[in-house]
């Protein structure tokens, strides 16, 4: 769990709720960093714009996440293995 999602919740319950001057402090605190970090956030890139003429089409698509730790890891013991 994130440490700033539990001082979050726990600065509501025991800051608000349970009237501790520390959680409270703690909880605004957490809750500061998070609209921080949600003002911060990077911008969607717009890819194109503009009319599409009769006939014209768009295709969309996603490109696949980048393998991860362990998937590499899987995947250098079973080519080990094959040998």
């Amino acid at each position: 769990m994130d440490p700033f999602a539990l001082a979050r919740r726990r600065g509501i319950e025991r800051g608000l709720l349970g009237r501790s001057r520390v959680w409270l402090v703690i909880g605004v605190v957490a809750w500061a960093i998070r609209g921080w970090r949600w003002a911060a956030r990077p911008a969607p890139v717009k890819v194109f714009s503009g009319r599409l003429e009769q006939g014209e089409s768009i295709v969309i698509t996603q490109v696949p996440p980048a393998p991860s730790r362990r998937a590499r890891r899987r995947a250098a013991r079973a080519a080990r293995r094959a040998h």
